[in-house]
Formats: C-alpha cells, sequence, structure tokens
C-alpha cells in the first residue's frame, strides 16, 4: 500500500516480509528511488536490523506509536486567536482523520462549519457570540480529549472475523461505522467511519435509505483491500423504512428510492 511518499507493508511472517521488502527495494531502484528512513515495530525492527530514529511515525495520515502498536491524533500546533471563518476552518482542517477515528466530532465540525457560511459572509469578520461560543467548546474539546483518543494499528483476532456495519441518519447529519468483531473473543475494534451533512430538503426515511446505501458502497470499496477474508458481513439499520424497501419490488418506488435499493 502506498500513501503520499510513503509505502507500507505488512505480512503475516518475517520472511514473508522480507519478500516484500525485497520486491519493492528492487521496483523502485528500477525508476532511481531510494528507500528510506524504515519505521517499524520493535521486535520487526531487531529482525531486520533497522535502526528506528523516532519512538512515532506517520500512518496513514494519522500519528504511530511504534512501542504501543497504536494511532492517535494530535493537536493543531497554533490555537486561532481570532474567531472568523478562516481562522476557524484552517485549524479544524489540521486535524487529519482519513479513517474516521473521530467521525462524531469532525460531524460536529462540519455542522458549525455550515452554520458560519449562513452567518458570515465574509471570510474575516468575526463571527457571531453564539458561534463563536459553540467554536470555543469544539476547540476546548481538542485540545482535551483528542490526546487520550488511541487505537489499535492491527486489529487481530484468535477466532473468526466478521465484519459489522451500520448505518444511521438524522436530520443534522447521516453516517456509517465499520467494525472487524472477533466471533470467538467477543472482542470489535472499530475498522473506520464517514460521516456527512444532508441536504436540507430531504426526509428522515430518505437519509436512512441513504446511510444504508453508503454502508454498502464503503464495504465494496475496502473489500478488496482486507488483508482477510470475512466469515460473515452484517448490515445494520434502525430504520422499518428502509428495511421494507430493501426487501420490495424496487420499481414501485419513485426514481430517487429506486437508485438506492437497486
Amino acid at each position: 500500500d502506498t500513501y503520499m511518499d510513503d509505502v507500507l507493508l505488512h505480512a503475516d511472517s518475517l520472511p514473508e516480509l522480507q519478500h516484500k521488502m525485497d520486491r519493492v527495494i528492487e521496483t523502485m531502484a528500477r525508476a532511481s528511488f531510494t528507500l528510506h528512513k524504515w519505521l517499524a515495530a520493535p521486535e520487526v525492527a531487531q529482525a531486520f536490523g533497522l535502526q528506528n530514529s523516532k519512538s512515532e511515525g506517520s500512518y496513514l495520515g494519522a500519528r504511530w506509536r511504534l512501542v504501543d502498536e497504536e494511532l492517535f491524533l494530535s493537536v493543531p500546533g497554533s490555537l486561532p486567536t481570532r474567531f472568523t471563518r478562516r481562522a476557524l476552518l484552517s485549524f479544524f482542517a489540521s486535524i487529519f482523520d482519513p479513517l474516521g477515528l473521530i467521525g462524531p466530532f469532525h460531524t460536529t465540525i462540519k455542522i458549525l462549519m455550515r452554520e458560519l457560511l449562513k452567518e458570515s459572509p465574509t471570510w474575516d469578520e468575526p463571527i457571531g457570540a453564539a458561534t463563536e461560543k459553540q467554536a470555543r467548546s469544539l476547540i476546548q474539546d481538542v485540545v482535551e480529549y483528542l490526546p487520550r483518543v488511541r487505537h489499535r494499528r492491527l486489529v487481530t483476532g484468535s477466532g473468526p472475523l466478521e465484519l459489522w456495519v451500520f448505518g444511521d441518519a438524522s436530520k443534522a447529519a447521516y453516517g456509517i461505522c465499520v467494525y472487524v468483531h472477533d466471533a470467538v473473543d467477543k472482542h470489535t475494534e472499530l475498522l473506520l467511519s464517514r460521516g456527512h451533512l444532508p441536504s436540507q430538503n430531504k426526509t428522515i426515511p430518505e437519509l436512512e435509505l441513504v446511510a444504508a446505501t453508503l454502508a454498502v458502497d464503503t464495504y465494496v470499496k475496502i473489500r478488496d483491500s482486507l488483508p482477510f477474508l470475512p466469515t460473515r458481513v452484517r448490515f445494520f439499520t434502525d430504520s422499518q423504512v428502509t428495511w421494507h424497501r430493501i426487501q420490495a419490488d424496487a420499481n414501485k418506488f419513485s426514481a430517487f428510492v429506486m437508485n438506492r435499493v437497486r
């Protein structure tokens, strides 16, 4: 796997990992690219004679603590001193979370920024007092809680692994979460999440259906990237309307519903 200028390698054994490293080094060398700055878990680094110059690295845009094999997110370096649209967008955009490990928090930010677009027509004028209060509360949450978020880099289990995909919606937002569930240990880990803001003219049943569609689409996109074959994939929705629509003949619905049920 590659991300920007980083190459990520994983394997089930040290010989397999060594083979992958040799192939990547050989392939990149053909184009005169020299791989350097290797980072690995301590036991892997010791086995391959690698010198980890850092105790932390980057992994898919998140921070990777090598010793604990955990992913975490960093608090932005500087807090906003002026509460304008530009300053707040710059601050919140610096929290990079491509896996959606703090998805609900990002959804709250999106809702705030939507309100700012309605309230303030300019980028550099101070925002209203009520919106500033919400922004200060969010920034305080970032400083206090973001350093506490920890997520295992490697999701494993002792038994068959299942995928559980949840979709839900409200008037404010809709989204999905994908979990890996160990059927033997009864242990569940968050794999990723995605959240979006809806159009203003959509009903709750329509948004529930959109969330269910997003859940299926997300699974299809990650299916071929998974390093394991799930023994079962389960999709969850708390909408009876959505469930009955999925079971019914799609042709009898409006175009909006029909295109998503199919």
